[in-house]
């Protein structure tokens, strides 16, 4: 006599371990992919931009006025001694 072994084939859980891998592989490439985008993201190693570049576009978009403009370049071009 077998212990255990009641001639009933792999049972009804037999499709659990087959998904189980699927989705445990599946989580190892997602997060693979995840990684490399983050890693070669344009976001990553552009720098920060500038005030002069923020008053620039700020100035395009019509949020401020010419008078408010070149008095704010004024201040962030001045050279303090």
């Amino acid at each position: 006599m077998m212990w255990g072994y009641w001639g009933g084939g792999p049972g009804p859980w037999a499709w659990v371990w087959p998904l189980g891998m699927l989705v445990f592989w599946a989580l190892i490439v997602v997060g693979f992919a995840w990684l490399l985008r983050g890693l070669w993201s344009p976001r990553r190693w552009t720098p920060p931009d500038d005030a002069l570049s923020i008053l620039d576009r700020r100035y395009a978009a019509g949020e401020i006025t010419r008078e408010e403009y070149l008095a704010m370049r004024q201040d962030l071009t001045r050279r303090t001694p």
